[in-house]
């Protein structure tokens, strides 16, 4: 067959190919996107856990530094803080425990001139579910939190939180949904 030189350009099959081509070049880059998207948002997340966590460590940290002796019962940590002279400590106890209902990490202050009782650590962050753009903004809780003396004599404590990201899919990986931080603290002022 042979072509006519006035009729030069590409057939019906030919467009129709590059077509084919190109649609499925520009879908495969736009999963590229959208995956990497994705990734992103979970290692934010997962950033933004770690970080709210290490402040809540760092708070918990400075309380157990001062504090006298610790009782361990029931997932809960009950913290004696001495009289300090003019310290603006306070003596009396202060409790960590975790509030199953809402997942959060929370404190009882029993000491003299405080007493402020069910004060949230963990979440930091606002517990309502923004959505811009599509991506979602951090909702997560403490699942679990395990208290344990470090050493045979009892001056420093493990502290173990188990935290998730309770806006994710259950069919996503656990990797993703939970974060497992743990530290230790020591107690100064043991007697």
């Amino acid at each position: 067959m042979k072509r006519n030189r006035q009729n030069s350009g590409a057939t019906l099959v030919e467009v129709m190919v590059t077509l084919i081509i190109a649609s499925s070049f520009f879908v495969a880059l736009l999963k590229i996107y959208t995956y990497g998207i994705e990734q992103y948002g979970t290692i934010s997340m997962k950033y933004k856990m770690y970080e709210e966590t290490s402040w809540a460590f760092e708070q918990m940290e400075e309380i157990i530094w001062v504090a006298s002796s610790a009782n361990i019962t029931s997932s809960r940590l009950e913290l004696n803080i001495p009289e300090i002279g003019g310290d603006a400590y306070g003596s009396g106890w202060i409790e960590f425990y975790v509030n199953g209902r809402d997942h959060t990490l929370r404190m009882n202050d029993r000491r003299n001139g405080f007493n402020n009782f069910n004060q949230q650590i963990l979440p930091v962050t606002s517990r309502q579910r923004i959505r811009r753009f599509g991506a979602r903004e951090l909702v997560y809780g403490v699942i679990d939190a395990q208290y344990e003396f470090a050493d045979d004599y009892g001056y420093s404590i493990k502290i173990d939180l188990t935290v998730e990201d309770l806006t994710a899919e259950d069919d996503e990986d656990d990797e993703v949904k939970l974060l497992k931080i743990s530290t230790v603290a020591f107690m100064e002022n043991r007697i």
